[in-house]
């Protein structure tokens, strides 16, 4: 026999399906803040690893110069 759903077991659902939905939204938000670390967090690394390679690179062409050229 099916079970008859009582007002309070409505008022229940809804308010867990409102949790939900908040819950859903704060992850969404979490994994938006994640993503927006890690970009910065790339940018950061690339803009690091781009001033050794610069520093490499001048270094390399130091020791290929002449004293006199220096």
């Amino acid at each position: 026999m099916p079970q008859k759903t009582t007002k309070t077991d409505e008022e229940l659902i809804s308010e867990l399906k409102t949790r939900v939905a908040e819950l859903e939204d704060e992850n969404d938000s979490l994994w938006d803040m994640i993503d927006e670390i890690w970009a910065s967090d790339i940018k950061k690394h690339a803009e690091v690893m781009q001033k050794a390679h610069n520093e490499l690179v001048m270094e390399r062409l130091m020791r290929q110069m002449k004293p006199a050229d220096a």
